[in-house]
């Protein structure tokens, strides 16, 4: 909709909000400290993400700004906001490496500017480090990164059964780095990620049930601490998913009687 059109960037691309208008941290404030209300959360996530991806900065005054100093001002101005509230920040990877810090996902346009870019974070956000490709678990070079440099980190898979078991293969292995190597950050595990809309609908569980089972395999993943490939997955975790979501509401050997769960 139009609903507050006029705080993007550029109102006819209206893909990122105006950092230099203060109504834009004002509403966003708001809406963050109604989720903070409802949650209770300990770690929130402020996004950061495909910044410039579609054009920003696009007016006169954002202009006059590198997008690695707005980076700086936006996200210290969250961090103090919610480590104000006693919350901790976790933001996407992506604009803090560049293609030669990762195995993709990297947006940052070098290896100069990516590294001016993590020197200014904050030194306790947890950083979302996303890659949807299928590659060796050695590959994912961002993971021993991000420790060597002090940060936390999880490692985020997406709907790739090969990117989902690696990906979390990678974590473990970092996990298991002694502490000599000069590792000051830990990789804290896995959060997966899906993209099946806006809405978590039937509609939407129809046309995405592949992004859907992928959270079994990434449970899996997660708890076991990956594989090499997909096919040492020990079950089919397609049809595992489908046998779970398909199954009753009651687990076998039990019955309902007046309202009540007895056991047959």
């Amino acid at each position: 909709g139009n609903a507050h059109r006029n705080l993007a960037d550029n109102p006819d691309n209206p893909n990122t909000y105006d950092p230099t208008n203060p109504e834009s941290h004002r509403i966003c404030g708001e809406i963050y400290d109604e989720a903070i209300r409802f949650f209770r959360p300990r770690v929130f996530h402020i996004g950061h993400d495909e910044v410039n991806m579609y054009g920003f900065p696009e007016n006169e005054r954002t202009k006059k700004v590198s997008v690695t100093e707005w980076l700086r001002r936006d996200i210290t101005h969250w961090h103090d906001f919610l480590t104000s509230r006693g919350i901790r920040v976790m933001l996407w990877g992506d604009q803090f490496l560049a293609k030669e810090d990762s195995a993709g996902a990297s947006f940052a346009p070098s290896t100069t500017e990516s590294k001016a870019r993590r020197a200014q974070l904050p030194s306790d956000v947890i950083i979302a480090d996303w890659h949807y490709g299928d590659v060796p678990p050695a590959s994912q070079i961002s993971v021993p990164l991000w420790a060597r440099e002090g940060f936390d980190a999880v490692v985020c898979p997406w709907s790739k059964p090969g990117n989902i078991v690696r990906f979390a293969k990678a974590a473990a292995d970092e996990r298991t780095r002694p502490a000599q190597e000069g590792r000051r950050g830990q990789c804290l595990g896995l959060m997966q990620t899906t993209w099946a809309g806006f809405s978590n609908d039937e509609e939407s569980f129809l046309g995405n049930q592949n992004q859907y089972a992928a959270y079994l395999l990434a449970a899996e993943s997660a708890w076991t601490g990956g594989y090499d490939r997909q096919s040492d997955v020990p079950f089919d975790y397609v049809e595992e998913f489908a046998r779970i979501w398909n199954r009753g509401l009651l687990p076998r050997g039990m019955t309902r009687d007046r309202g009540e769960i007895r056991w047959a």
